[in-house]
């Protein structure tokens, strides 16, 4: 059995909102521990590697590691009939095909069940090794993100200047 309920739900709406245009299918890792996602995007360019701590969570139940399936959109529907103040609850029977979740407004006048589906989603693990963000040309990395421009990823040079690299995605023509 897993259970897990989140007083603060518009993390997992965040966290969904951040996911799903670079992720399609991928695999919730429920361990004692915690969640853990890890996919990659369909053109294996880029990783996205997540982890919800147990004691992050108000109540969470992980009688043993379980991989729950889904599709990013789909589960993106239901968590927009979420309100960003709503506690969401999470569960999964033991070896079940659904992912149930329970939306509840702060004074509870409304709850409300869905059922996901889950998926068969075959999916490595990779080891993602640990890393220190300091080279040699200093000791910190500044990574500055905004919409609609690209992700700049700047190296202070000591006191004397910088190096800057600009990430945008690959657009194709047809998506104009």
């Amino acid at each position: 059995m897993f259970e897990a309920r989140l007083t603060n739900g518009s993390i997992l709406k965040k966290l969904l909102e951040a996911l799903k245009d670079l992720v399609t299918d991928a695999n919730i890792d429920c361990s004692a521990d915690g969640l853990s996602i890890q996919a990659m995007d369909s053109s294996h360019v880029s990783l996205c590697a997540v982890a919800l701590r147990a004691d992050g969570f108000d109540h969470f139940r992980c009688d043993h590691n379980q991989s729950l399936g889904f599709n990013s959109v789909n589960l993106g529907k239901i968590l927009k009939c979420a309100d960003n103040s709503d506690v969401i609850s999470l569960k999964a029977q033991d070896d079940g095909d659904a992912l149930t979740l329970m939306f509840e407004s702060p004074n509870q006048e409304r709850i409300s069940d869905f059922e996901l589906k889950l998926m068969d989603i075959d999916a490595d693990h990779l080891g993602i090794p640990e890393t220190e963000c300091a080279t040699s040309l200093g000791p910190t990395v500044v990574i500055s993100m905004s919409p609609d421009v690209p992700v700049v990823v700047e190296y202070p040079i000591e006191e004397i200047g910088h190096i800057k690299y600009y990430l945008a995605p690959k657009i194709d023509d047809a998506d104009e």
